[in-house]
């Protein structure tokens, strides 16, 4: 499932503006383009790859130090995607099957009977795992 970060949600826009109002220097003016401003800094970053961290430099905030504002998955507004995998599920060999849920791909152990095991993955670790096997199982060439 693919995902876009649209917004943040109103707990997180608050907390945007008391942080940016405590720490910064100077009178906020706009507050809808202090929060974009913010967002457009963030929104780029990947959950688990690169922290959402909106960093206000020592040169802007009253203390004359940065001032790092930490943001989690449940800060943002997503718009969701649907994704050109096929959602069926699909024998992979040794027992296990995989199939796409909506929001995660979904491994499952059965015994032709019933489901022994479930491992639901997210979209970043189905790309971690990819990357790990790609260092893993690289053929060497002769």
């Amino acid at each position: 499932m693919k995902y876009n970060i649209v917004g943040f949600t109103e707990i997180a826009k608050k907390r945007v503006l008391q942080e940016l109002k405590l720490h910064m220097r100077h009178e906020i003016i706009d507050e809808d383009a202090a929060i974009s401003e913010v967002f457009d800094r963030v929104s780029d970053r990947v959950e688990g790859t690169h922290e959402p961290i909106f960093e206000i430099s020592r040169s802007e905030t009253k203390s004359g130090k940065s001032i790092l504002i930490d943001f989690l998955a449940n800060d943002f507004i997503y718009e969701v995607k649907e994704t050109k995998l096929k959602k069926a599920k699909t024998y992979l060999g040794d027992a296990v099957y995989a199939e796409l849920d909506g929001f995660h791909l979904v491994l499952t152990n059965e015994n032709g009977v019933e489901v022994l095991d479930k491992i639901y993955l997210q979209e970043s670790v189905v790309a971690a795992l990819l990357e790990y096997l790609k260092l893993t199982f690289v053929r060497k060439e002769n």
